[in-house]
């Protein structure tokens, strides 16, 4: 699925993850580039559910997830990764790339804007050229995988890493800056 210049708003996912869309990358490949498009007000209802915007799930399968000059603000799940979750699982393979992009004000329990998970399987994550404005659950977090820093992100918080302003945590290239605020 290719969205572009569309709106995902104000949607709720009552019984499992992904409030505002699911790409369900259960036994086969599943492929979604989100491109120039505003992802806001979603979220998730059921316990411990991630994804308030968009989830990126790969349950013995390859799920595939593109985010390019999109705002993904303002959505909440009742676990972690408000804005995207990024999940691997049974031997999964899910690959989220970010590029050009603003992440505002998405809440979870950890990784408010961004989570990268992986139960079992892999899990990668690559941002460039984003921004993070951090809510409740931080700005980006991991719990397995790997998140690759392509430089130029800026984040409102320590993007996981000490207090100091320059490359740390997750967001570790040259040019990556944290503990900025973006106004």
């Amino acid at each position: 699925m290719h969205l572009v210049e569309s709106t995902v708003r104000d949607n709720q996912a009552t019984s499992a993850s992904g409030g505002g869309l699911y790409n369900d990358g259960t036994t086969n490949t599943a492929t979604v580039v989100i491109e120039r498009c505003t992802v806001s007000g979603n979220h998730t209802t059921l316990s411990d559910s991630s994804g308030g915007g968009v989830i990126n799930s790969a349950f013995d399968g390859h799920a595939v997830m593109d985010v390019r000059g999109s705002t993904i603000s303002g959505n909440a799940a009742n676990g972690p990764g408000g804005g995207v979750t990024n999940s691997a699982d049974s031997n999964g393979i899910a690959t989220l790339r970010i590029a050009n992009s603003t992440f505002a004000l998405n809440t979870g329990d950890t990784g408010g804007a961004v989570y990268n998970v992986v139960l079992s399987g892999s899990g990668d994550l690559e941002i460039g050229n984003t921004l993070l404005v951090a809510a409740a659950g931080g700005s980006i977090a991991k719990s397995g995988g790997t998140i690759t820093s392509r430089g130029f992100n800026l984040a409102s918080d320590a993007a996981g890493g000490d207090g100091t302003t320059g490359p740390g945590g997750v967001l570790d290239a040259a040019s990556d800056r944290r503990n900025t605020n973006p106004q």
